[in-house]
Order: structure tokens, then sequence, then C-alpha cells
């Protein structure tokens, strides 16, 4: 998908491994759920913190992971690769 090697593109190290594996596990978990990365809502991404929950994933890591994918639809939004982002997504837990 290029509009991920484009958000990653500006970052390098642990944070680029970091967002890279959060981005590879919320856009896998879309798929899963059967939704389209450029079509979410608020509430699928609220949904997927709650997966993550359920997972055991601390609550640190869930709120890192959130901000990724904010950070994401932000890059996507600037970009105009979609006209807006997910409304009013709690980036931190």
């Amino acid at each position: 998908m290029h509009a991920v090697a484009g958000y990653l593109a500006g970052y390098s190290g642990t944070t680029l491994e970091a967002y890279r594996l959060d981005l590879r596990q919320s856009i896998g978990w879309l798929d899963t759920a059967g939704l389209d990365p450029f079509m979410v809502e608020r509430a699928h991404i609220e949904l997927y913190s709650r997966w993550c929950e359920s997972q055991g994933t601390a609550h640190s890591t869930i709120g890192r992971q959130l901000s990724t994918v904010c950070g994401f639809y932000r890059y996507c939004s600037q970009e105009r690769i979609i006209d807006r982002g997910p409304r009013r997504v709690r980036c931190a837990l």
C-alpha cells in the first residue's frame, strides 16, 4: 500500500519498526473485519482499540498504536488520499 510507505518514509530506526508493526496490525484487523482501511469510521478504530485490550495489550502500547493510526489518517488526509480521517478518534487512553 503506497499510503503506508509514504507515511513511514518520515521515520527511521525503532520508531519506524514500531509504526510499521502498528499499521500492519491495525490494517490486518481491518482486513479480517472486512473493512476497507480508507473507509473506516471512528467506531471501527474504537473497536480495534477494544480488540487490542482483549488481546492483553498494555494500555501504553494501545495508546501508541492509536497515535500511529491517527497520524496515518492525518497523513492520508493531508496528501488527499482520503477526504477526511475517522472523526474524533481518541488517540490515547
